[in-house]
């Protein structure tokens, strides 16, 4: 079973339209198992932005500060960050709204 969900999350990252193409053709029972796996995929990410806030609250990364390199490394991994977690979201959204849809 743990497998199966692992599986899944690697196809709800890597490969995007087959997801949603079986998602589609599939119906109902596949929109849930893969949105399952998108929430499991997103839901930590979310938790790992809320480490990344902590992690990034120094005087390097405040606004008003001079740029600085490490500054530049740590605006830059929040904004990988903020886009894998918007596809990761995105993804979960999207196959639920298939399951609904699609029945």
């Amino acid at each position: 079973m743990l497998e199966q969900v692992q599986y899944r999350m690697a196809e709800v990252i890597f490969r995007p339209i087959r997801v949603l193409r079986a998602c589609w053709v599939a119906g109902r029972k596949t929109s849930n198992q893969y949105m399952l796996a998108g929430w499991t995929v997103f839901l930590p990410t979310l938790g790992f932005g809320i480490m990344l806030g902590k992690g990034l609250s120094s005087d390097a990364f405040r606004f008003d500060a001079e740029p600085s390199l490490i500054g530049n490394i740590g605006l830059f991994f929040v904004l990988i960050w903020l886009m894998f977690t918007f596809y990761a979201g995105l993804m979960a959204a999207v196959t639920g709204l298939i399951g609904t849809v699609r029945n």
